[in-house]
């Protein structure tokens, strides 16, 4: 009598099964182990024998291999010197070691300024009239300027060209150029350079000249770390009197005592003249702030700070350079708050909402979110704008990503251009255009702003996508 056929074998004993019949184990004996009939076992079998003959020919995947052209060393020339901020001497061992290629270095310099020519042709069609507040700074190589210009917003770098000076034709010459592109400022945000101050006014009449403010933070600060030092030291010398006249009796005694009163008293106006500078240099900090105040109430704040610290005694030079910068540059400093005040007028007149309401959020930004004044006035900005209160929220944070107060982006890039000038003795323009280039086609891979992520300077301005930067240089 035929057992009947068992349905609950598993996949996986089915699979094994089959292996087995196809290695030569007797097909009863295994029917019997699983209590099923010789047919079932068969048509194992031939399953695991398909599948085996249907893979037992296919060949191994076979490695990628990378073929030397023309083409792929010059990528790689161009990889090494730019993305790896190589030397020529750097790019011709790494051809040697990796690839057993000897590549002179002349022949290096001239593949690299091939591909510069095809990068200033690029450089020159982006058209830069979208381009309104630039940030501009000098970075010097071997004493020689080298001239920086960077869009605030999309961070888009619309000028990098050496100079013999960094006077005010240089810098009103290498603007003038970039007009030819459709350049016309309408905001520069730089330091106090005399310069570059009066070019960029000679090249764009009429523009709007913007103090950097974290040059002011810095000079002052710089003052005020030294007078926190000066009191620390003088505190530290009248613990020293102090031990010692513990420590002595007899006639002694009275005379360091009359030494330690003495001591006592200079740290004790240390530390005066220390805690009453550190204050008024909070306010001036506080005047930078965006949000808070107007510009008329920043104005006084700062002008009675530097009064202060101007009267205070034993005032350091880096102090007194401090509050002479301060004292001289101060509206433009301040600049911001007239521009952020603007763009609040004309969100006033675009939405139809009263500009006392929009002043009252800049003033709310001076709050703590979890602080009674701030919800209090909060209370206030929901009470007057009702059904409107996100949407104005939304044009008001806006308008808020577009106050500049900083040259910060300028300074970043001179960061990434000093790797390239420290490997090379002088650096000429070709090389400079091929910087630009790289930097404003490469992705930003982070970001603290979402919206730059994955995306590049270039991409940013134009609001487009762009090929990968060798392929735009037809690479």
């Amino acid at each position: 009598m035929v057992k009947p056929y068992r349905n609950s074998i598993s996949r996986r004993e089915r699979i094994i099964l089959g292996c087995k019949a196809n290695s030569g184990e007797n097909i009863s004996k295994l029917a019997r182990q699983l209590e099923t009939n010789r047919q079932f076992v068969y048509d194992q079998q031939e399953k695991v024998l398909e599948v085996l003959e249907c893979n037992f020919d296919i060949r191994p995947q076979q490695t990628p291999s990378l073929v030397l052209s023309d083409k792929v060393l010059k990528k790689m020339v161009f990889g090494c010197m730019v993305i790896c901020k190589g030397s020529t001497e750097d790019t011709q061992e790494f051809l040697e070691q990796v690839t057993g290629i000897h590549m002179a270095t002349g022949k290096i310099s001239s593949i690299i300024n091939r591909i510069a020519e095809k990068a200033k042709q690029f450089n020159n069609s982006i058209p830069l009239g979208q381009i309104k507040v630039g940030a501009h700074d000098e970075i010097f190589q071997a004493g020689k300027p080298v001239l920086v210009g960077v869009d605030v917003y999309s961070t888009f770098v619309y000028l990098m060209k050496a100079s013999g000076t960094r006077d005010a034709t240089d810098w009103g010459v290498a603007l003038l150029e970039k007009v030819d592109n459709g350049l016309n400022l309408e905001s520069s945000v730089n330091d106090a350079a005399t310069g570059l101050k009066k070019g960029v006014m000679d090249a764009f009449v009429g523009i709007n000249m913007q103090s950097d403010v974290f040059h002011a933070e810095h000079k002052v600060g710089l003052g005020i770390r030294n007078l926190e030092r000066a009191a620390y030291k003088a505190i530290r010398r009248e613990y020293d009197f102090e031990r010692k006249w513990l420590k002595t009796c007899g006639k002694n005694r009275d005379k360091y005592y009359d030494e330690y009163l003495q001591v006592y008293g200079k740290a004790a106006k240390a530390v005066e003249i220390y805690d009453k500078a550190n204050i008024l240099y909070g306010w001036i900090k506080e005047s930078f702030q965006i949000g808070g105040s107007s510009y008329e109430e920043r104005t006084y704040a700062m002008e009675y700070a530097l009064r202060e610290l101007g009267a205070l005694e034993h005032r350091n030079a880096y102090l007194n350079d401090g509050i002479k910068y301060l004292d001289e540059h101060h509206q433009g400093l301040l600049q911001f708050v007239e521009s952020a005040y603007k763009k609040m007028k004309i969100i006033s007149e675009q939405t139809g909402v009263s500009e006392n309401i929009l002043h009252l959020m800049w003033e709310q930004k001076k709050y703590p979110v979890e602080s009674q004044q701030y919800n209090i006035m909060e209370v206030q900005i929901g009470t007057s704008l009702m059904g409107r209160y996100e949407y104005i929220r939304k044009k008001f944070h806006e308008m808020m990503d577009k106050v500049v107060r900083a040259s910060s982006i300028v300074e970043c890039i001179n960061s990434l251009i000093r790797p390239y000038l420290f490997l090379k003795r002088t650096v000429n323009d070709k090389f400079l255009d091929l910087l630009q280039f790289y930097f404003n086609t490469r992705k930003y891979k982070r970001s603290r702003r979402n919206e730059r992520i994955g995306k590049s300077p270039l991409e940013l301005l134009m609001g487009k996508e762009y090929q990968h930067p060798l392929e735009i240089l037809e690479y």
